[in-house]
Protein backbone atom coordinates (compact mmCIF):
# COMPACT_ATOMS: atom_id res chain seq x y z
CA UNK A 1 0.00 0.00 0.00
CA UNK A 2 1.60 3.05 -1.05
CA UNK A 3 0.91 6.50 0.96
CA UNK A 4 1.94 10.10 0.81
CA UNK A 5 1.93 12.72 3.62
CA UNK A 6 2.44 16.11 2.60
CA UNK A 7 3.06 18.70 5.16
CA UNK A 8 4.85 23.20 4.33
CA UNK A 9 7.79 21.99 4.77
CA UNK A 10 7.89 17.86 4.58
CA UNK A 11 7.12 15.34 1.78
CA UNK A 12 6.99 11.89 3.03
CA UNK A 13 6.13 9.04 0.84
CA UNK A 14 6.13 5.07 0.73
CA UNK A 15 6.07 3.35 -2.71
CA UNK A 16 8.78 1.31 -4.81
CA UNK A 17 12.31 1.79 -5.43
CA UNK A 18 14.34 -0.18 -7.48
CA UNK A 19 11.91 -2.81 -7.44
CA UNK A 20 11.74 -2.79 -3.14
CA UNK A 21 9.07 -1.54 -0.69
CA UNK A 22 11.07 2.19 0.17
CA UNK A 23 10.32 5.18 2.45
CA UNK A 24 11.33 8.79 1.21
CA UNK A 25 11.53 11.71 3.07
CA UNK A 26 12.39 15.09 1.23
CA UNK A 27 12.06 18.27 3.63
CA UNK A 28 12.42 21.93 3.09
CA UNK A 29 13.70 24.57 5.05
CA UNK A 30 12.06 27.44 6.59
CA UNK A 31 10.49 29.77 3.91
CA UNK A 32 13.59 31.96 2.61
CA UNK A 33 16.64 29.20 3.55
CA UNK A 34 17.75 26.79 0.96
CA UNK A 35 18.65 24.20 3.40
CA UNK A 36 17.03 21.00 2.41
CA UNK A 37 17.65 17.28 3.83
CA UNK A 38 16.76 13.66 2.17
CA UNK A 39 16.09 10.06 3.48
CA UNK A 40 15.53 6.95 1.79
CA UNK A 41 15.03 3.88 3.33
CA UNK A 42 14.38 0.00 2.44
CA UNK A 43 14.46 -3.29 3.09
CA UNK A 44 17.60 -5.52 1.11
CA UNK A 45 17.53 -8.79 0.75
CA UNK A 46 14.10 -8.94 3.29
CA UNK A 47 17.56 -8.55 6.05
CA UNK A 48 19.35 -5.58 5.53
CA UNK A 49 17.81 -1.57 6.32
CA UNK A 50 19.66 0.36 4.23
CA UNK A 51 19.42 4.45 4.59
CA UNK A 52 20.87 6.83 3.31
CA UNK A 53 20.64 10.95 4.78
CA UNK A 54 21.78 13.35 3.17
CA UNK A 55 21.59 17.31 4.93
CA UNK A 56 21.60 19.70 1.41
CA UNK A 57 20.90 17.06 -1.15
CA UNK A 58 18.05 16.39 -2.96
CA UNK A 59 15.86 13.20 -3.07
CA UNK A 60 17.19 12.80 -6.85
CA UNK A 61 20.97 13.07 -5.42
CA UNK A 62 20.57 9.95 -3.14
CA UNK A 63 19.03 7.52 -5.37
CA UNK A 64 22.10 8.34 -7.45
CA UNK A 65 24.06 7.77 -4.03
CA UNK A 66 21.97 4.54 -3.94
CA UNK A 67 22.61 3.17 -7.33
CA UNK A 68 26.32 3.27 -6.30
CA UNK A 69 26.37 1.23 -3.30
CA UNK A 70 27.69 -2.60 -3.20
CA UNK A 71 24.76 -3.93 -2.24
CA UNK A 72 25.45 -7.46 -3.78
CA UNK A 73 28.14 -8.48 -1.04
CA UNK A 74 25.63 -8.51 1.46
CA UNK A 75 24.47 -12.19 2.06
Amino acid sequence: MDSEKITDNETEKTGEFEGKRAKTTDTKGAEGSVSKSSEISYLEKDRYLITVRGNGYSLDELKGFLGKLNVSALK
